[in-house]
């Protein structure tokens, strides 16, 4: 029952996708200068899925009261009347509001709170990062600020980060006396710490420091209401703050509460401050106002099902801010967009012509292995039904050339160890083809055979598992590179892994090299545990062998 409540099934859009906006050249600037300090909002979280599913993780607001509700065994004339009012809600936020409050009240803090965490807890048990969280840990904030109390931010983006809410008064101090260190600051709580979460708007104004209604001040509010008061003034008036996977409307009391907020500052700040917001013209008088009073510029964005387009925003920053060259024993990461498409594949190509190892996990046979000629006539066919400019083609075409020649000459000359992983299913799948297909698919794995008499190559199939089984539970396909650091104080190895990421056919395409991330460790234990499960060498030639010998049958 929690799971039909909790979850959203993403259904696949088909309308035309139309991609996000650029970001402003100021907000690269910004972000260059480590001058930008992010407020994540639900929506981030939103796009975080189950594990092998198209099943948004997250419940709504709507949907967790509803859940709620359903445990809660109220009488049935109190129940009743939540009900009316929850059903308002879907429509009205501040019936919804009421519901809320209505609710904790009947129920009692303590059950409300547990009866949260029965919701969610399941929930992130079993969840998995989203493509808009990897892009995200990218970006290397200082700090991070969000209004989500789930534990996505400090699992999947910032792990190495201290993680404090605005309750915590004597943590709070010692970060704002230390502003170089990095951490996590949870405006609205932890849902570890039921305690620290202001449930409700009339709460939400209340930990803010104003009366329930919102309309003035308290007498005298707490010292971490102070607190987080002073540091939300510095932080807008010496930083950037960009708002991401919030959609600053009147369904987020968050931003009905920041107009309230600049008016105790002063009005006018003097910062120029960012959000990324779909479209949403009954949005357009808060926002408004808010862009007078807080100096916000509004980067709208047409969204589809899953809100793709904050993932693509977020690309768009890390492919304009990191371009420096990777340093040994340093982190480093890049995302580039279509358009830098031959700057990846330099970038890759350059690890694997200094690389001492390299790993492939793919669902068909890596293009990285393959004849020459094969490979830019396939090639050329795929990339002229995404792209018009002949000499970007060309260009592509050159740089993969480039990787193919460079592991078979260091492959002959034995100073690379390369191991391949595929499907079993695709490779029968390759060769059901018939006529000419077939003759290629032939010439190909007879190839392949060739370079694994090579003692440095080893190839090992995946048995049963799909091509989009693959996708869905481990976002395949990537390459791992190891490079030796050359220092004598670190004697090991700087590992990258370079992939392509695309959601849906729909969707657009971002490539990503990560060197020396959580991203690279959790990739080398994926592929160590395919590796140590797949069909052994000697079985998977003898597979690939016989489909060659069957399929010269038939020719």
């Amino acid at each position: 029952m929690i799971l039909q409540i909790a979850f959203e099934l993403v259904e696949e859009n088909m309308m035309t996708r139309i991609s996000a906006p650029p970001p402003p050249k100021d907000l690269i600037e910004q972000m260059k200068a480590q001058k930008v300090v992010p407020i994540i909002g639900a929506g981030l979280s939103k796009s975080a899925q189950i594990m092998g599913s198209y099943v948004s993780a997250l419940p709504t607001y709507y949907q967790l009261l509803e859940s709620l509700l359903e445990r809660s065994n109220l009488e049935p004339n109190v129940e009743n009347v939540i009900r009316v009012l929850l059903d308002a809600g879907e429509k009205n936020p501040r019936a919804l509001e009421k519901a809320a409050r209505e609710l904790r009240e009947e129920m009692g803090d303590y059950p409300f709170y547990k009866g949260i965490r029965a919701v969610l807890e399941p929930i992130d048990a079993h969840i998995q990062e989203s493509m808009g969280h990897k892009l995200l840990r990218m970006l290397n904030f200082r700090r991070i600020l969000t209004t989500n109390y789930d534990r996505f931010i400090e699992r999947f983006v910032a792990p190495d980060f201290e993680v404090f809410t605005a309750r915590d008064i004597e943590t709070f101090r010692m970060f704002l006396a230390e502003p170089e260190r990095g951490f996590i600051l949870k405006l609205h709580g932890d849902i570890t710490r039921p305690e620290t979460i202001p449930f409700g708007l009339s709460d939400l104004y209340r930990h803010y420091g104003y009366e329930s209604d919102g309309t003035k001040l308290v007498a005298d509010p707490s010292v971490a209401t102070k607190l987080l008061r002073e540091f939300l003034e510095s932080t807008f008036r010496t930083n950037t703050v960009l708002f991401l996977g919030s959609s600053l409307s009147e369904a987020e009391g968050y931003a009905r509460l920041l107009t309230n907020l600049v008016r105790e500052w002063g009005g006018s700040l003097p910062n120029t401050h960012y959000a990324l917001v779909p479209k949403n013209v009954e949005a357009s008088a808060l926002r408004g106002n808010l862009a007078r009073e807080m100096n916000i510029k509004y980067i709208e964005y047409e969204p589809d099902q899953a809100h793709s387009q904050v993932w693509e925003f977020i690309s768009y920053l890390n492919a304009g801010v990191y371009d420096d060259k990777p340093q040994p024993n340093r982190k480093w990461g890049q995302s580039y967009l279509p358009s830098r498409r031959v700057e990846y594949l330099e970038r890759q190509l350059e690890r694997e012509q200094t690389a001492h190892c390299v790993y492939f996990l793919t669902p068909s046979l890596t293009n990285a292995i393959t004849i020459e000629e094969e490979l830019i006539a396939t090639s050329k066919q795929k990339l002229e039904e995404r792209f018009s400019d002949i000499e970007y083609i060309e260009a592509i075409i050159q740089s993969m050339t480039q990787r193919q020649q460079n592991l078979e000459a260091r492959l002959v000359s034995g100073d690379l160890e390369v191991h391949v992983l595929f499907l079993e299913t695709e490779l029968s799948k390759a060769f059901d083809a018939s006529g000419e297909q077939l003759r290629k698919t032939i010439e190909r794995y007879t190839y392949l055979l060739k370079l694994i008499a090579y003692p440095n190559l080893e190839v090992r199939l995946i048995p049963r598992l799909t091509a989009q089984e693959l996708r869905d539970n481990y976002s395949a396909s990537f390459a791992i590179i190891f490079n030796d650091t050359n220092s004598n104080e670190y004697p090991e190895s700087d590992v990258t892994i370079a992939y392509a990421s695309q959601a849906t056919v729909n969707y657009f395409e971002i490539h990503i090299i990560q060197i020396n991330t959580t991203e690279v460790r959790d990739r080398v234990y994926q592929f160590e545990r395919f590796w140590n499960s797949a069909i052994a060498e000697k079985k998977t030639i003898q597979i690939i062998a016989d489909l060659i010998q069957d399929a010269q049958r038939k020719m």
